[in-house]
């Protein structure tokens, strides 16, 4: 899906910082998962990529921090093409704007203490409380593997047949997802454990500095 005019923002967002992780998955779990919203998953060589992304913001004079899990996804039934993401789950630090999000944007934004480091050795963690239930680790500081500008502008669907269009660009620094890195799962909120279940495996770190980050508002699957 496609849109034919100018890509307009209800938020654009500069100078932020990011720590995203790439990953792929079983593609006959989320051929699954997919179907459910009409959606074919993006056939990687045989897998599905998934990235989940964690960045810094200030918005308005508000500081927060997010992290949400997208699935590639291909306009094809034989997933030949990648074509935008499903965004299944998302977290923001802030409980009003975890609210918003799903009020004013249905987007499926929920409350939790997301936290972040963007400096190697980064790390990102989504606690609830005492308990953390998603984590992440780089081992040690380590020269990145390549560094080159990163830009993604498609759609990012929704549960219940919503979509918004998005732009995310910034140089950004490669890192291969190393043997001592980690990478812990410890609760059974269902986002993690579709992770779990599908066999999530990360590849690589991606870390931005100062990216931009623009969000079209959110629209329906069925008047395009």
């Amino acid at each position: 899906m496609k849109s034919t005019t100018p890509l307009q923002f209800v938020a654009y967002i500069e100078h932020v910082k990011e720590v995203a992780l790439y990953g792929t998955a079983d593609l006959a779990f989320w051929r699954k998962e997919l179907a459910k919203e009409n959606l074919f998953p993006y056939n990687d060589h045989g897998r599905v990529g998934i990235l989940i992304s964690v960045p810094q913001v200030v918005w308005k004079g508000a500081r927060f921090n997010e992290l949400s899990v997208s699935v590639g996804v291909s306009e094809r039934e034989d997933g030949s093409t990648p074509d935008g993401l499903f965004l299944p789950h998302a977290f923001n630090s802030l409980r009003a704007f975890a609210w918003m999000e799903r009020v004013f944007f249905q987007t499926p934004y929920f409350y939790a203490d997301v936290q972040v480091t963007e400096k190697p050795p980064a790390r990102f963690a989504v606690k609830h409380g005492a308990e953390t239930a998603f984590e992440a680790r780089m081992s040690g500081e380590r020269a990145p593997a390549r560094a080159e500008v990163e830009h993604f502008e498609g759609p990012v669907y929704l549960p219940g047949g919503k979509y918004f269009l998005a732009r995310i660009s910034g140089m950004t620094d490669f890192y291969p997802f190393a043997a001592q890195d980690t990478l812990s799962i410890h609760s059974r909120e269902k986002v993690f454990q579709q992770l779990a279940e599908s066999n999530f495996s990360a590849v690589e770190w991606r870390i931005r500095g100062d990216a931009v980050h623009g969000k079209g508002k959110t629209l329906s699957r069925k008047r395009v």
